[in-house]
């Protein structure tokens, strides 16, 4: 979407547990799903990678 307007739309619909956040006064946003046993997996496009938050940390 953003390569056809220019932006990052402001909600976005998922499916599977899958959650779309737009950051705040940015063009920015994350893309996180659980991955199951207290592990969430982030993608923050800022930093343009994947982290795992959760277990262990």
């Amino acid at each position: 979407m953003k390569t056809e307007t220019g932006k990052v739309p402001e909600n976005l619909a998922t499916s599977f547990g899958i959650k779309y956040t737009k950051l705040a006064h940015t063009q920015d946003f994350t893309v996180s799903y659980s991955r199951g046993f207290t592990v969430t997996e982030k993608y923050e496009s800022h930093l343009q990678n994947w982290r795992s938050y959760g277990w262990n940390d």
